[in-house]
């Protein structure tokens, strides 16, 4: 997908069932955003979130988020980070559900249960609202036209 100016904002395939392997999503500058991998047209996989350049620019392109998706539930372990690298957070999911977490402040201590809880949640939170925003711009792809000759927003794949 390119946008209005042609810089590419999303780059992946679709098979028969729908987007298919990993699809990277990209800031208008050019900076990686997001990785996720999809597997017979649903979320199935390793996903990952960077730090954008508006959010936090020192740390712009940088890990912020690694976790497995399942059919589009979050699944096993996730760690989030913050913008200098150190775990911010680390939750374990059974079936979308959160089982365990541990949270650690800016000293890297870790936070009594309870505070690790509220900031997980807010975490969490933040993840699903981005996770569900990109995957309205996949369902978005599918549906734009492909004809020649003609200006689209999608990028044909490289033969090679």
């Amino acid at each position: 997908i390119v946008g209005p100016t042609g810089q590419v904002l999303c780059t992946g395939r679709w098979a028969s069932d729908g987007p298919e392997g990993t699809w990277d999503f990209y800031e208008s500058n050019g900076n990686r955003t997001a990785t996720i991998t999809f597997s017979q047209g649903a979320a199935a996989g390793q996903l990952r979130f960077y730090w954008g350049s508006l959010v936090v620019p020192g740390a712009a392109g940088k890990l912020q988020v690694i976790g497995t998706v399942r059919d589009g539930k979050f699944e096993h372990r996730w760690i989030r980070y913050t913008a200098n690298g150190a775990v911010e957070n680390e939750t374990v999911y059974w079936d979308d559900e959160m089982m365990t977490t541990r949270s650690f402040s800016s000293e890297g201590s870790e936070l009594a249960p309870a505070a690790a809880v509220e900031r997980a949640r807010l975490l969490d939170h933040a993840d699903r609202r981005l996770l569900h925003s990109l995957l309205i711009i996949v369902r978005h792809a599918k549906s734009q036209p492909r004809e020649k000759g003609l200006q689209t927003n999608l990028v044909e794949p490289k033969s090679g």
